[in-house]
């Protein structure tokens, strides 16, 4: 595999000689089969030590006492979709690997062959404390006494049925020993933080193991809706999230909030009716449920789909649509859901065009205009765009895609009318954003001065039509004037920092919601006040370079990314001794320039504006 790049996935230090050693992970875009093990000295090339056939991920863990001895957890290949995980030891330094005993999982729905049930390659832990005592973490925590050949589980994801166990959130992904308190860990998992003070008391104990993740807010959402119409009084919301259910909350409150799971798992496409009579949630796949105050049930077929699928609401004729596509594009019609589990319809919406039928769908969105029938639009994986009229009794398919349409639509929205089409793609090196004001006859790109990055979303002021506002990568960011041949745009943080925004919603009152992939849920209001243009990321104040005496290691730092910059630095004779241009997609950009001891001018220019900083080189 010398030839080929690899993934190092874990990296320890060998407590006897301080050599690194280091596995790898599977690479699909190398090539490189991961499963392999590697020592470094320090002084020559990094060595091929061992490989576990079929493996595709390894985790290591050195013994504290005993030189060469080992443990190592495997993802191994079953067959081209199937995990499961082993695991072995070693007391040569990986020469000979001997395959121990695994724990065996209480949870009925975990095989006894496969305590990660089948998730090696997501959650896989191991670890040893001085005394050799093992922690192996999958779907649920489990610790091996030195004395002992078998496992016990100290953790549960759910309540098991004759299991004593402290609740984990599922997918453990580390373990880490406090320094200076052996028997105390902290365990990183899907769910956040858990800790325990004495891991040796972890057994047949339902309390050993805490949650620690008060005002930790890393909620990862996928899709987020709120409405004032559930209880009539304050805020409700709801939201997929990955692999922490579909939380809700009834009349928040400003600041954090608890939430209370909906359901479990997995959540996805999210909503609320607009009369407050039920809640749409998801799990993976077409899988769609309705909640309403005494009912819980599934709605879509749970044929086809994406893991977190695509689905649109028409809550004025009360009908959802879902993406259901398999080997060939298809959008499921889901009707009459309120008259009870028993009584739901279903319908398949399909089209012969290959540019729908060769795709599926990537973003849906139903006009609030047309109330009388629905007029849906879906934007595909591969950048079409279709109108589906009457797509609620015999739908009919315009293909209104741009001519210069390029990468995945990610978000459709409709400005004042459904004439007024806002358009954004998932994808790097494209135009993420168009516009069109008769319907799709004619699109312009809204780019600007955007730095390159996938745009998630898109909402327009609806006091101010001309404000819009996109979610990103990067967070929210807003134009005054989306009428403008190039718009500028600038970032709106207010509290919320670089965090990919998912889902952008807004509710009759001009309140927004904005859901993140990483911080949870954060609310703002649209005003008739005209955003202020004046860029609060580009002046004095603003932008710093970081240290200003250096060895020539420096960093330009802003506040926030500048998208195209211009950096030059000049001596105090006024000659040109560095220049460069460059994307500033973040918020650092790093520097090691060879230079002469002395003081230098630099100038930094970006969109047309440029202001000039001193530096010392040492």
């Amino acid at each position: 595999e010398s030839s080929i790049p690899i993934n190092p996935n874990d990296i320890e230090i060998d407590p006897t000689n301080n050599d690194v050693w280091f596995t790898t992970t599977q690479n699909s875009f190398s090539g490189s089969l991961g499963g392999t093990i590697y020592r470094y000295d320090g002084t020559n090339p990094p060595v091929l030590v061992n490989s576990i056939a079929n493996a595709r991920r390894i985790e290591i863990e050195p013994s504290p006492t005993t030189a060469n001895k080992w443990w190592i957890a495997a993802a191994e290949l079953n067959s081209p979709s199937t995990f499961t995980c082993n695991l072995y030891d070693t007391v040569d330094a990986f020469a000979n690997i001997v395959a121990i005993t695994e724990p065996n999982d209480a949870d009925p729905n975990i095989g006894a062959a496969d305590f990660t049930r089948g998730q090696a390659w997501y959650d896989l832990v191991i670890e040893s404390d001085a005394s050799e005592n093992l922690i192996a973490g999958g779907i649920d925590l489990f610790r091996k006494p030195s004395a002992q050949t078998t496992w016990n589980q100290i953790s549960e994801w759910y309540n098991i049925t004759g299991l004593t166990a402290s609740y984990v959130h599922a997918d453990i992904h580390s373990a880490v020993q406090r320094p200076g308190s052996p028997n105390s860990y902290i365990f990183g998992t899907d769910g956040g933080v858990f800790y325990t003070a004495d891991i040796t008391t972890a057994f047949n104990n339902s309390s050993a193991i805490q949650a620690r993740n008060k005002d930790y807010n890393t909620i990862q959402f996928y899709y987020g809706a709120f409405s004032n119409a559930i209880n009539g009084a304050a805020e409700d919301l709801v939201g997929g999230t990955q692999d922490n259910g579909t939380p809700a909350i009834y009349d928040a409150s400003a600041g954090a909030n608890a939430f209370t799971d909906i359901t479990g798992g997995d959540g996805g496409y999210t909503d609320i009716d607009d009369n407050g009579n039920y809640i749409v949630t998801a799990y993976p796949g077409n899988t769609h449920y309705v909640v309403t105050p005494t009912q819980f049930y599934q709605i879509a077929s749970g044929t086809g789909g994406n893991f977190i699928n695509q689905a649109a609401l028409d809550s004025n004729l009360d009908i959802l649509y879902t993406n259901a596509s398999t080997s060939v594009a298809r959008i499921e019609r889901i009707s009459n859901f309120q008259s009870g589990a028993g009584s739901v319809v279903q319908t398949n919406l399909t089209h012969t065009d290959v540019l729908f039928n060769g795709s599926s769908p990537s973003a849906m969105k139903v006009s609030p205009y047309t109330t009388g029938s629905t007029k849906l639009f879906a934007g595909m994986v591969n950048g079409t765009l279709w109108r589906v009229d009457n797509a609620d009794t015999t739908p009919t398919f315009n293909n209104i895609t741009g001519g210069s349409f390029v990468g995945s639509i990610s978000d459709i929205e409709l400005g004042q009318t459904d004439q007024e089409i806002f358009v954004t793609m998932f994808n790097y090196g494209v135009t993420s954003i168009w516009y069109t004001a008769n319907g799709g006859t004619t699109w312009v790109s809204k780019e600007g001065n955007l730095p390159d990055l996938p745009i998630r979303c898109v909402l327009q002021n609806p006091l101010i039509p001309q404000e819009v506002i996109i979610g990103t990568e990067l967070g929210v960011w807003a134009t005054a004037d989306i009428t403008a041949v190039s718009p500028s745009w600038v970032q709106t943080y207010n509290g919320m920092s670089d965090v990919t925004v998912v889902d952008l919603d807004v509710k009759s009152d001009n309140s927004i919601l904005a859901s993140t992939h990483g911080r949870g849920m954060f609310t703002s209001q649209f005003t008739s006040s005209p955003l202020s243009v004046d860029d609060p990321g580009f002046n004095e104040t603003s932008i710093s370079l970081v240290p200003t005496i250096s060895d020539g290691n420096f960093e330009l730092i802003t506040r926030r990314a500048l998208g195209e910059v211009q950096f030059e630095l000049y001596d105090l004779s006024g000659k040109t001794v560095y220049n460069s241009n460059f994307r500033m997609n973040s918020n650092r950009h790093g520097f090691n320039l060879n230079l002469e001891s002395g003081v230098y001018i630099v100038r930094i220019g970006s969109n047309g504006t440029a202001i000039t900083k001193r530096i010392i080189i040492r």
